[in-house]
């Protein structure tokens, strides 16, 4: 089967430049765990809650919601590699 390629992935350049500068500045790793998730949290989100609206609307089915989903969280474990 064929995997598509998802625009939902995040995150975006400009977030991932900023997770970038934020490892860069040496803080305590709980200091900047704490920045990360902040950082990332509103784009998960707000991608999560938009695939929930199609999914209800049935524009995706549960199987597609599931590979985007999981699309989401490698793109987001790619950029923080």
């Amino acid at each position: 089967m064929d995997k598509k390629v998802h625009k939902e992935i995040i995150p975006t350049p400009t977030l991932a430049e900023d997770i970038k500068t934020l490892a860069l500045q040496g803080k305590p790793y709980d200091v900047l765990r704490k920045q990360v998730v902040a950082a990332l949290k509103p784009e998960f989100q707000n991608k999560r809650d938009d695939l929930a609206r199609r999914l209800r609307a049935r524009k995706i089915s549960g199987l597609e919601a599931a590979r985007v989903l999981s699309d989401i969280m490698d793109g987001v474990l790619r950029e923080l590699n």
